[in-house]
């Protein structure tokens, strides 16, 4: 995800915090910081450090 597709979201969220598509971004983003294993599938790891910045 881009800088401006994430500066986007968090302007959606801001601004219309009712919106479905906030939701969907505020449940997202809930669900990453509950993470508890931190787990990364191995594939998306070395995609990741092949195509990756």
């Amino acid at each position: 995800m881009s800088l401006k597709q994430i500066a986007f979201r968090q302007m959606l969220i801001a601004y219309a915090p009712d919106s479905i598509q906030a939701q969907g971004d505020r449940k997202l983003a809930e669900d990453i910081d509950r993470n508890e294993p931190f787990s990364v599938v191995e594939e998306l790891e070395d995609r990741v450090e092949q195509y990756g910045d």
